[in-house]
């Protein structure tokens, strides 16, 4: 019989935020030990994601060829990288039939664990296949 993925995960960080955890997780580790990938293959899943990468990540070789600190060409060259605003920065919005004022004070920051979805149409939540106009809900906006 086959294995699940969720044998193999951590469900904090596939849950909702209804079911986030009170406190901080530890950091996720093991990752330091892994092989690193060419810097050109690492950024493959993230092509559709940033059509002009390529460009990028030439010009950040470019611009990395006598690297400080013992840093690979690779390694000083992904610093820039992370830095490419991934898109532009917008609202979105996240609604779920729970009553979080109190988990959630309006204005306070949270750390939120969970991969949620989310729209950039109040509209959409407003349908009643997703939050509706009835009962108790709890609407987050969260600026991206």
């Amino acid at each position: 019989m086959g294995t699940s993925l969720l044998e193999y995960t951590n469900p904090p960080y596939l849950s909702d935020i209804s079911e986030e955890p009170k406190q901080l997780l530890e950091p996720i580790s093991g990752y330091a030990h892994e092989s690193l990938l060419p810097l050109e293959e690492a950024c493959e899943p993230l092509l559709n994601i940033v059509p002009s990468l390529p460009a990028h990540i030439w010009i950040a070789k470019q611009n990395s060829k006598n690297p400080p600190n013992d840093l690979t060409q690779d390694e000083s060259a992904a610093i820039p990288l992370a830095k490419i605003p991934a898109a532009p920065r917008q609202t979105v919005w996240r609604g779920l039939h729970l009553d979080l004022s109190k988990d959630c004070p309006p204005g306070e920051k949270i750390t939120w664990w969970a991969f949620s979805s989310c729209t950039t149409s109040l509209r959409v939540l407003e349908s009643d296949l997703y939050l509706g106009n009835v009962g108790t809900r709890t609407l987050f906006s969260i600026e991206t």
